[in-house]
C-alpha cells in the first residue's frame, strides 16, 4: 500500500490538529445544547417502564400526534401528551 501523507496524518491521529484551525477547534469544543428528541431510554427513565413498554408509549404519542412510524417526537410534545412539564422531566433525560 501506498503512504500517503494524508494517510500517516489519520494513522498517527493527526489529522484533526493539522487542518483545524484554532477557532473551528473552539467551535467544536462548545456544548451542545439539550437536545430536542425524546428517545425511548429517556421513557423508561421517566417512568419506570420496560423498554417494550416504553416503545408502546412512544407510539401511542406518534399516534395521537398523527405522525408516521419513522417520525421523530420532541421532548415539548411528549409532555403535552402525558400532561407533565419540561423542567420536571429534565433530570431524567440522558445527555
Amino acid at each position: 500500500m501506498k503512504r500517503t501523507f494524508r494517510s500517516y496524518l489519520i494513522q498517527n491521529d493527526r489529522f484533526d490538529s493539522y487542518f483545524l484551525t484554532e477557532n473551528t477547534k473552539k467551535e467544536m469544543s462548545k456544548k451542545i445544547p439539550q437536545r430536542l428528541i425524546i428517545h425511548t431510554q429517556d421513557i423508561e427513565n421517566i417512568t419506570g417502564k420496560s423498554n417494550q413498554a416504553a416503545r408502546r408509549m412512544l407510539n401511542k404519542v406518534r399516534k395521537r400526534l398523527g405522525k408516521g412510524q419513522d417520525d421523530l417526537v420532541t421532548i415539548a410534545e411528549f409532555c403535552a401528551c402525558m400532561g407533565l412539564s419540561e423542567e420536571k422531566i429534565q433530570p431524567y433525560l440522558q445527555p
